[in-house]
């Protein structure tokens, strides 16, 4: 029963947090996972969970870095 009461307690605590984020500034209306099933679906690592690293290009590329254009938010370095 104890087991029972500390997971109702852990998930109240997770409700109250997951409440708790600003979800209106999102860059991504989907996380980096599903974008990469949706748009290169080979782009995975061996464990078929983690995207490569050509999916993380591709996603801060088409995703991420419009995003921050769209917000006039300028990145320095030779790698943007």
């Amino acid at each position: 029963m104890q087991r029972r009461l500390d997971k109702t307690v852990q998930d109240l605590h997770t409700t109250y947090l997951f409440d708790l984020l600003d979800r209106t500034n999102r860059f991504a209306s989907i996380g980096m996972y599903e974008w990469t099933v949706a748009n290169n679906k080979n782009g995975f690592l061996e464990d078929g969970f983690h995207p490569d690293i050509e999916s993380h290009r591709m996603f801060t590329a088409r995703v991420l870095l419009p995003y921050l254009s769209s917000k006039n938010i300028k990145l320095k370095g030779k790698n943007v």
